[in-house]
């Protein structure tokens, strides 16, 4: 059963993904103790998609945006989307305006797309590695967001870091 949400429905998706996203990222900081909580926001395109098996999307995506504890950034992302279940890994390299990195693994779920090609989509990013001042980073980065038929992607971004 396939059935597409209505603009209401997907609107109340997303507030309720994005409260239910910041409150895991506020309980485990708080039992983390040296963790500091990042908040942002990122915008960019999905810049290439390829078929990497028979039901599998492998794409690329650019985003630039801004979130607290670690400042301006782009982001370089790798996905491979299950197309039968909507599930995807991938990985991600976040580099700062000063050069600093944040290296990230990721899992997450796509909505089949509106009838007009909106998709929304939940992952969750392990930071795996970093360098500069970001070199013994450990964390979470909770994102949900939208991408649109032309390749349009819009996230907003709760975790938590400790560096």
């Amino acid at each position: 059963m396939n059935q597409m949400l209505s603009v209401p429905k997907r609107r109340m998706w997303l507030r309720a993904a994005l409260a239910m996203i910041y409150a895991l990222a506020l309980s485990s900081s708080a039992a983390a103790g040296p963790f500091k909580i990042v908040r942002g926001e990122a915008s960019g395109n999905i810049t290439s998609q390829e078929f990497c098996s028979a039901t599998e999307l492998c794409q690329e995506s650019t985003v630039a945006g801004q979130a607290t504890q670690i400042g301006q950034f782009v982001g370089n992302l790798s996905e491979r989307v299950d197309l039968l279940t909507g599930t995807y890994t991938g990985t991600g390299l976040f580099t700062t305006s000063t050069g600093d990195t944040l290296s990230t693994e990721s899992k997450g779920n796509v909505t089949p797309p509106s009838p007009d090609g909106r998709v929304f989509f939940a992952e969750d990013h392990e930071i795996v590695g970093g360098t500069g001042r970001f070199a013994a980073a450990t964390g979470e980065i909770h994102v949900v967001g939208t991408a649109d038929a032309d390749g349009n992607v819009r996230v907003w971004i709760v975790g938590s870091l400790s560096k």
